[in-house]
């Protein structure tokens, strides 16, 4: 690595350099940036936490070399500021801490793929924080030999990408890893390096793409971290009223050219060291705007470092995806993201929690978004529609006797738009149980979920194997109907023609089809019982209800 680069905001290599690494004749050696610190000393197991001072380089680069060290040695490093004051950190380039908080780890990093990252335009995206999804908070476990239960339940419900919420090391389990102690260091509640590589690999050999979730504007203000690191504010705002953020996490200055080549070097340790598909921003709003504020205006630095980040993104071959906690459409095509993801189902989900008799005012509303142009566009149920108001999208649902029925004929219009998929995991079992940071996953389902799940794996089955949902150059026509909130509309590709037909009052509607049609999904099972294998020329929808349809 070019040490001049990385001081001048330039280098995405300091992975590579910086943090320790293995030496051919034994031991590793230990590099640190901390331009401002007179000495730094280093202590860990293997020299019986003896500390030993590091030799500076006019670059503020501190190095030191331990034949002794080994994998699985803690360690840590004492810096002393200008003022002699002596402070114990972590490493910001170390691979995993330990469960103290206080010392970084030496990591087994080998490993080498078998499998490819996986191509694909589609994308139906399981959103999962793993730690919580697991219970690994609470148990240890082989994460490699979990990922192929995981696996194979994605993959039987017909998604294309696993995304994991923030895999770093956290201080706050509640910040669910939007609050890292830096951007470098696993989770240490997922087991070792090597085995997050496994399941990377494991997930590829499978055809699953996988995601990456980061918020690149904030860390944690853990003593041991990031914060005043080498007795500067190295990382951190030099501006009291802009050094925390509104939710008491500590922005990352981009302005500063050491914190640009930190991130940068961050993200390509993800994309080249764990063959990951690619990068979700979350909370891209923090980073565009002062604070994550709109009133306060563009961040100018930030503004232009996200165009350099989502370059270095495709320079490394993979793509990047842009997420906001508002339902405001401020992401623009200018900052270079692959994909976006789009809050329009939350409008929708609003729709739902009504009184059926006021639905039909927000018509326009659903015909807006079977209309819109979704290119570059992620319709997602992410888990800010779960997690931030502690109950599912399904709990959601107007009433009490009729939320399945409701929320089956919700999950059918966000299948049937032509627009890629994400949500939330237990959305697919249409959980009504309450949301809370680090539920576990559902082990034991009810008889309604049981059906539901059944029924939403029908649904994805369809709208993935058919190319009138998922092929590119497929076709969405809306259709005038007669009716209180009724919708119409039809994928077309080529000769396949489906229709589908959504019935959001407490009425029952008989339809003319006006042509011959099979019902091959419906979200009531004895409608669908009943014409299954059987051409039709009407239908009659009871309340709550939809259906597909396939020309014949």
């Amino acid at each position: 690595m070019n040490t001049r680069e990385y001081l001048h905001g330039q280098s995405s290599e300091g992975y590579k350099f910086f943090g320790c690494h293995k030496r051919k004749e034994g031991g590793y050696i230990f590099r640190l940036l901390a331009k401002e610190a007179t000495k730094v000393y280093i202590a860990g197991d293997f020299n019986d936490w003896k500390k030993e001072s590091a030799r500076k380089y006019p670059t503020g680069v501190f190095s030191i070399r331990n034949a002794k060290a080994k994998e699985g040695d803690r360690y840590c490093y004492y810096i002393e500021d200008k003022n002699s004051k002596l402070i114990q950190k972590l490493d910001p380039f170390g691979n995993q801490i330990d469960p103290s908080l206080s010392y970084s780890v030496i990591a087994d990093t080998d490993y080498k793929f078998t499998s490819k990252k996986v191509k694909t335009d589609k994308l139906n995206i399981f959103q999962v924080n793993i730690q919580s999804y697991f219970d690994l908070y609470n148990k240890k476990t082989n994460l490699a030999f979990e990922a192929k239960e995981l696996i194979s339940y994605v993959k039987d419900n017909n998604f294309t990408h696993i995304e994991l919420m923030p895999i770093v090391q956290v201080k706050l389990v509640d910040s669910l890893g939007y609050r890292p102690i830096n951007l470098i260091s696993l989770d240490q509640s997922l087991g070792i390096v090597k085995e997050m590589k496994e399941f990377v690999d494991l997930c590829h050999k499978n055809k699953l793409g996988l995601i990456l979730d980061f918020d690149f504007s904030e860390f944690d203000d853990l003593k041991q971290g990031l914060k005043e690191f080498d007795g500067t504010r190295m990382y951190e705002s030099d501006y009291d009223d802009i050094r925390y953020n509104y939710f008491s996490g500590m922005n990352f200055d981009t302005s500063k050219n050491l914190v640009k080549s930190y991130i940068m070097s961050s993200l390509e340790y993800w994309i080249n060291e764990f063959n990951v598909d690619l990068i979700k921003f979350s909370n891209i709003e923090k980073l565009i705007y002062w604070q994550g504020d709109f009133s306060r205006g563009i961040n100018t630095n930030s503004y232009e470092f996200v165009k350099t980040l989502n370059k270095k993104i495709h320079d490394l071959k993979s793509k990047s995806i842009a997420s906001s906690a508002s339902s405001k459409n401020f992401i623009d095509k200018e900052l270079g993201f692959d994909y976006i993801e789009d809050n329009s189902l939350r409008e929708v989900i609003k729709i739902f929690q009504k009184e059926p008799f006021f639905r039909n005012n927000y018509k326009k509303t659903i015909s807006k978004l079977i209309n819109k142009d979704m290119s570059g566009r992620i319709l997602a149920l992410n888990y800010l529609d779960s997690l931030l108001e502690g109950c599912s999208p399904a709990m959601k649902m107007y009433g009490q006797d009729y939320k399945y029925d409701q929320y089956k004929t919700f999950m059918t219009l966000l299948y049937t738009l032509k627009a890629d998929k994400m949500i939330f995991s237990s959305d697919e079992i249409g959980d009504l149980e309450k949301r809370y940071v680090g539920k576990p996953k559902k082990v034991n389902l009810n008889s309604n979920q049981s059906e539901f799940a059944s029924f939403f794996k029908s649904l994805t089955s369809i709208c993935t194997k058919n190319k009138a949902f998922s092929d590119k150059n497929s076709e969405i026509i809306d259709l005038d109907i007669e009716g209180y909130s009724i919708f119409a509309y039809k994928r077309l590709y080529k000769n396949e023609e489906f229709l589908i037909l959504l019935n959001l009052t407490d009425i029952a509607y008989s339809i003319d089809l006006r042509n011959t049609y099979m019902i091959i999904l419906a979200s009531d099972d004895k409608l669908y019982q009943k014409h299954k294998d059987k051409l039709m020329e009407k239908v009659k929808l009871n309340k709550f209800s939809s259906c597909i349809l396939k020309k014949k």
